[in-house]
């Protein structure tokens, strides 16, 4: 998985999800913790945190997010992944 910024993990994931058919029967906790992730508001500063809040959704919406940033990354992937080492070793 290439690291990249959370913010673009997070905008991965929002336009990978309209593509998506989620269960609602079987994938309640995913669509319930999809609906509960957020960033916390500070009213000192009248502004929300930059990093989303970490509790229990935060856990289901990651791995949602390693989803989105691989699939991102195959559909990227302009030829096979390399079977073979390069060699451009000289033998004297």
């Amino acid at each position: 998985m290439p690291k990249i910024p959370l913010e673009d993990g997070i905008h991965a994931t929002t336009m990978t999800l309209p593509r998506c058919y989620i269960d609602v029967d079987h994938c309640k906790k995913l669509i319930d913790a999809l609906r509960h992730y957020h960033r916390k508001y500070v009213d000192k500063n009248r502004m929300f945190r930059s990093k989303p809040n970490h509790d229990w959704s935060s856990h289901a919406c990651d791995s949602m997010r390693y989803l989105s940033v691989g699939l991102q990354e195959l559909n990227t992937r302009q030829t096979a992944p390399q079977s073979v080492a390069d060699n451009e070793y000289r033998i004297i």
